[in-house]
């Protein structure tokens, strides 16, 4: 739940201060972000203001990009080709299709590498601590990053998980403009790589501040086990439930570690807990109680899935479960006359 603290109290109207100063605000994330421009108007607001320049709230990522969007228009075309993130998924999966190692599903295998690689940046670890590992994906995942380096070497291209490092020579030479003040907010844990950029910026003259409440204030701790994720999900939403019955405008949290891997367990549970018969009601898409900050990618939608899977089927071999998505999709010409029939297809075809 948010902390209804003085520490926090103060923490927020000190930071609407310095905003208001001029001092830019670097998030975590873009949730977080948005939060802060909404709390931002609310003070302004409450200032008797009814106009004010637009703060200096952005996400980090955002800023990386925005300081590599400065160097584009002061240098010109000398800088590297920035490959976006599809482009790198590209450039991965052709490394990996070359390799003499044999997989079945190569655009996954991109994804954890690139993943990977990711973390060996963040935390400015060289690829020579693969060297001697005898485990063989880690043999694997070395030769492809050796490629993927010298790929992007010959032919000047620039990642973005290498963006920061990249951004921190550019600050050194003194070739960016940089705030006077930054704050940083929502930041659990600082990686090397945010540290590196951040000791740059200050050897530059920049203060950098970072605005957490005072571990004091954060107390009533506790530790509960669970038998299985879903149990740990389901423990989750009784407990929102008890609280939210408590008082309904309350702002509550949850972190999610594997968001990504377990979003349809969580709304599918919370449903159960929080809309109770909610779900027994077709005709009708319940308004939920709660948000998942994770947005919901564009080819897992049902309409889109539907039709990717179509296009897929007329240009080509399918599999009997796409056939069977394709059959029972509601989204097809004729779905509601010949609902039966094609059900009774799809069994046939079982």
């Amino acid at each position: 739940m948010e902390l209804p603290c003085p520490e926090m109290e103060r923490i927020l109207s000190d930071l609407m201060k310095k905003l208001a100063a001029g001092s830019t605000v670097l998030t975590v994330n873009s949730r977080l972000a948005l939060h802060l421009h909404k709390d931002y108007q609310a003070w302004q607001q409450q200032q008797g203001q009814r106009c004010w320049p637009t703060p200096q709230i952005i996400p980090w990522n955002n800023w990386l990009q925005l300081q590599w969007q400065e160097c584009e228009f002061l240098r010109g075309g000398e800088l590297p080709l920035m490959l976006a993130a599809e482009q790198c998924q590209t450039v991965w999966e052709a490394i990996i299709q070359s390799s003499p190692e044999v997989l079945l599903n190569i655009p996954a295998t991109a994804r954890s590498a690139m993943q990977a690689w990711r973390v060996l940046q963040q935390w400015n670890l060289p690829l020579e601590v693969l060297v001697d590992d005898d485990n063989p994906d880690s043999r694997a995942f070395y030769g492809w990053a050796m490629a993927f380096q010298q790929r992007c070497q010959q032919r000047h291209w620039l990642d973005e998980a290498s963006l920061p490092s990249w951004l921190c020579q550019a600050m050194q030479a003194g070739e960016l403009p940089l705030p006077g003040h930054v704050l940083l907010m929502g930041f659990d844990e600082l990686t090397p790589q945010h540290r590196a950029v951040i000791e740059v910026m200050q050897g530059q003259g920049v203060e950098v501040e970072s605005l957490e409440p005072a571990a004091a204030e954060r107390s009533g701790v506790s530790l509960l086990s669970c038998a299985d994720s879903l149990s740990e999900i389901r423990q989750v939403a009784l407990w929102l439930r008890y609280w939210l019955a408590r008082d309904e405008t309350a702002a509550i949290g949850v972190v999610v570690p594997d968001l990504s891997d377990l979003r349809d367990d969580i709304e599918r549970i919370f449903d159960e807990v929080l809309l109770p018969g909610a779900v027994l009601d077709l005709e009708q898409k319940p308004l939920r109680p709660y948000n998942i900050s994770l947005g919901q990618p564009m080819a897992q939608l049902p309409l889109i899935y539907s039709a990717l899977n179509l296009l897929s089927a007329l240009h080509g071999s399918t599999s009997l479960a796409s056939w069977s998505r394709l059959l029972l999709s509601p989204y097809l010409g004729g779905a509601d006359q010949e609902l039966s029939l094609r059900a009774q297809l799809d069994a046939a075809l079982r």
